[in-house]
């Protein structure tokens, strides 16, 4: 007891300012366990203002064989710590729940959706929101942060005839409104969260389903507006996709050599899309794929790039020689996967 009084004592006798410097560098799990060292630290753990200030580090949430949900260092994997060693089995919060696909991310928070039902779900602290259920039976979401008002926007895309209808739900108030239509057609994926804006891949009847534009629909405003592509071999758009890499848009798309990563560096500039890094061909047939779809997921810290290839290969790229290193393989029929997408450990609450 003794002991115990005396390092709580040396603990609080830290100075304010370097307790602030120190906290938001460490990891939720710590964080959420440092909640109960004294009032102070539980104060300032909990202060919606420090959950602003934490981050944590990018992992992979891998949803498999229907009902497991996989949080996955992406460092832990490169570092060749091995796959066991770099995961951590997650419980989903809602028993009985079936096939759930994964929709949407933004800041830790994960939403998850069917027919009009949505959830949002923080892996990394367990807190979990069932949503008022959307009118829309659309799959089309996005989830995103608008500073303006200091609140998380679910958003959701439903159609009649040529029209998109767009509902907006606002977390704090859990209520939807219809906001504006619009006169574009997008595709089965969803939205991208970058620059305080979603995104969408858009397509028009005269471009005979390939991507023609990105639809970018800003949070605070409510309002949308197009946001230009790069100048890139159009041959389809089965395997194309759109994403976030270095918090840059991104754009993979097939070609007739292979598969072309680009990066949008400076936002809403066209002549700013730059190609990051062209697959060849080859690199599919190695693994014996007769398609070509690739996911650049996240920036590893040497530069490289940890990706998917046809939802069953995890591989980094190395960008300097576009060498391909195999981390995981999970097409061995006892793995498969569902869903993957990148979050980032933080202590945001979705209520």
């Amino acid at each position: 007891m003794m002991m115990k009084h005396k390092t709580l004592t040396t603990m609080l006798s830290i100075p304010q300012d370097l307790i602030m410097e120190i906290l938001p560098k460490l990891p939720v799990k710590s964080l959420l366990r440092f909640k109960s060292v004294c009032k102070s630290w539980k104060s300032i753990i909990t202060d919606p203002q420090f959950a602003r200030l934490h981050s944590g580090p990018a992992r992979l949430l891998i949803k498999c064989n229907g009902v497991e949900y996989h949080s996955v260092d992406c460092e832990a994997l490169v570092d060749n710590c091995g796959y066991d060693k770099a995961i951590v089995k997650l419980q989903f919060p809602i028993k009985d729940y079936g096939w759930l696909p994964i929709l949407a991310s933004c800041n830790g928070l994960i939403c998850f959706g069917l027919s009009g039902k949505l959830y949002v779900w923080n892996p990394s602290t367990g807190d979990f929101k069932q949503l008022r259920k959307s009118s829309s039976r659309s799959l089309q979401c996005g989830l995103g942060y608008d500073k303006s008002i200091d609140d998380y926007k679910v958003v959701v895309i439903g159609y009649t005839g040529r029209l998109s209808l767009v509902d907006v739900l606002t977390l704090r108030t859990n209520t939807w409104r219809r906001t504006q239509d619009f006169n574009y057609c997008f595709g089965v994926r969803n939205a991208i969260f970058v620059n305080g804006a979603l995104h969408w891949e858009a397509y028009s009847d005269s471009t005979d389903g390939i991507i023609s534009n990105l639809v970018a629909f800003d949070l605070a405003e409510e309002t949308s507006r197009i946001i230009p592509i790069p100048e890139y071999e159009r041959i389809s758009s089965l395997y194309n996709w759109l994403g976030v890499l270095g918090g840059c848009l991104c754009l993979c798309c097939k070609t007739e050599s292979g598969v072309d990563v680009w990066i949008m560096k400076e936002y809403g500039v066209k002549e700013s899309w730059m190609k990051l890094i062209s697959i060849p061909s080859q690199v599919f047939k190695d693994w014996n794929l007769v398609s070509r779809p690739f996911r650049p997921l996240v920036y590893c810290r040497d530069g490289g790039i940890v990706g998917i290839i046809n939802n069953k290969i995890l591989v980094k790229c190395n960008l300097n020689n576009n060498s391909f290193q195999l981390i995981k393989t999970y097409n061995d029929g006892k793995f498969n996967i569902d869903d993957v997408i990148v979050y980032e450990e933080s202590l945001v609450s979705p209520r």
